[in-house]
């Protein structure tokens, strides 16, 4: 009985601990474009720095503000939408989503580095901006998938 009483609790604790993960409401459409513009910008940042957009000028420091600018924008609106970023540790099958998505951000900025330096801007702010776009696209379907096993598993 005893043994029973305890396996419940520990179950309870756990469904409590990874409320804050799965309970987040979703992010609106335009969270995804916003943050896609970073990749563009980080493109901007690794090439223009000649010229009009040099460092030495004003305009040199606008990709870098843009992309700055963007994290405050969608960082403020969450907060304001959801409270405050889950503390504590996410369930086993969301950390495995953001592992895979730790891993291929690093991949992505290291692609659009290598992009914006071999090729023209012409190729590499919309490739850049369709791979931050499919990136973000596929984290948030994962993130749902996983938040659902996790939801199944503690029901």
């Amino acid at each position: 009985m005893e043994s029973n009483e305890i396996q419940q609790q520990l179950r309870e604790a756990e469904r409590a601990a990874a409320a804050p993960h799965i309970a987040l409401p979703r992010s609106p459409w335009w969270h995804t474009l916003l943050i896609s513009l970073t990749g563009p910008a980080l493109v901007l940042l690794v090439t223009q720095t000649q010229g009009l957009f040099s460092e030495r000028t004003p305009l040199g420091s606008i990709p870098t503000l843009t992309i700055v600018l963007i994290a405050l924008v969608v960082i403020l609106d969450q907060r304001k939408r959801r409270g405050v970023t889950p503390k504590g540790k996410a369930p086993q099958e969301i950390r495995r989503v953001f592992n895979w998505y730790l891993l291929g951000t690093i991949i992505l900025i290291a692609g659009v580095f290598a992009l914006a330096v071999t090729s023209s801007l012409w190729v590499s702010i919309p490739v850049s901006f369709v791979a931050c776009l499919g990136g973000l696209t596929w984290f948030g379907i994962a993130y749902e998938r996983a938040a659902d096993r996790v939801r199944v598993r503690l029901a």
